[in-house]
């Protein structure tokens, strides 16, 4: 056992002071280590080096092929990686070794312990995501190596869903013990207390349902059966309303009143973090369908304002929500009256959705917050 972990390099080739960059986990996640004490040097933005071989290689692959061709699985790639940090790490004092990811800690030599702390794997993500999909057999070889070599040096390996974690033990020859699952928290800076909540949930208008898509990609995260969804609820007699915030919808025709398109808000700005803020306060419930989902921090940062999550059965969403808790996940080839029926049997019913929203803020607070993210890594560094 290595005792007195206090010093972490915290490495990524992200830059962790920008909150828009994979969602902004890279930014969140070191400061959830820093609440628990811990010494946080950042070593990131490292630089991507590709060769004019490999650049000629993707382009071979892509017009020959047809082919996709992932440059940043090279090993030359993940080798400079390597060869970036060990560089940096001399100018630092750590006595751990802390990953955003696998990319960065593959080839790294280093006599520190190693984890890394991710939302999937390499294997889990082929013919999954579309960019992994109809991938050159160089690209799924490299792939797979490098997610090995880092399994293969790593501590610990905490993804944060179950779905990952079983991905990774099916796929790799790794021992189950040093694979952990500790959950994403909400990105959000402010917090809303329990009594907030109770105010929000009360001046609630049944009015009208409001329903809220947000996400940057309409087609994976399933907007086309989202407006379905918000179709048949007024079918059925219930005024519905679906805003879509984060991207410009492929919508065929003329937008139906119904649909109110924001586009992208940036969560940076004070104009746009009100905006935000005051689209959660209204809606009624978080619809996002999507056809696959590694995992999804949206719907923690729903939850955190009481608002339940209607979702799907993929990827790690299912360590997310609970069923009847926070929300509802139903399979993918669910109909679309599956949805709306189970919209409308708890919209039509305040007491039940008042319920839900504080069930669906308190799941917030006990899991799905970075503050016990950071106690439950913690814990797990404790014990290396």
């Amino acid at each position: 056992m290595i005792k007195n972990i206090r010093k972490i390099a915290f490495v990524s080739n992200h830059d962790t002071s920008d909150v828009h960059s994979w969602s902004g986990t890279g930014y969140y996640m070191p400061r959830s280590l820093e609440k628990q004490g811990f010494q946080i040097k950042i070593v990131d933005k490292l630089i991507l080096r590709s060769s004019l071989f490999d650049k000629i290689k993707s382009k071979i692959y892509c017009r020959i092929y047809k082919r996709k061709f992932h440059i940043d699985r090279q090993p030359s790639v993940i080798k400079s990686y390597a060869l970036q940090l060990n560089e940096r790490l001399k100018e630092i004092d750590y006595d751990l070794i802390f990953s955003l990811g696998t990319l960065p800690i593959a080839f790294l030599k280093a006599d520190k312990p190693i984890v890394f702390w991710t939302d999937a794997n390499f294997e889990g993500m082929i013919n999954y995501y579309s960019e992994f999909t109809n991938l050159s057999s160089e690209t799924i070889v490299n792939g797979n190596l490098i997610e090995q070599l880092a399994l293969d040096k790593c501590k610990l390996a905490i993804y944060s869903s179950e779905w990952a974690a079983d991905t990774a033990i099916k796929n790799y020859n790794v021992d189950p013990s040093k694979i952990k699952i500790v959950p994403l928290g909400a990105n959000l800076d402010s917090e809303r207390t329990k009594l907030e909540i109770e105010y929000l949930i009360e001046k609630k208008s049944f009015e009208k349902c409001k329903l809220l898509f947000s996400g940057v990609d309409w087609a994976r995260k399933g907007g086309n059966i989202a407006v379905k969804i918000a179709e048949e609820l007024i079918k059925s007699g219930i005024n519905t309303e679906l805003n879509v915030v984060g991207c410009n919808p492929e919508i065929s025709g003329s937008i139906p009143d119904f649909l109110k398109i924001y586009g992208f808000i940036s969560k940076s700005s004070t104009e746009g973090w009100k905006f935000i803020e005051k689209m959660y306060e209204e809606t009624h419930f978080l619809l996002l369908p999507s056809r696959t989902e590694a995992y999804g921090l949206v719907f923690a940062e729903a939850n955190s304002f009481g608002i339940p999550c209607i979702a799907t059965k993929t990827g790690g969403i299912t360590s997310i929500i609970k069923d009847n808790v926070n929300g509802k996940t139903f399979e993918l080839d669910a109909y679309i009256s599956e949805y709306s029926n189970y919209i409308k049997s708890i919209f039509t019913n305040p007491d039940r959705y008042k319920k839900f929203c504080m069930d669906s803020y308190l799941e917030f607070k006990k899991r799905l917050n970075w503050d016990f993210a950071g106690e439950s890594v913690k814990k797990l560094l404790d014990e290396i």
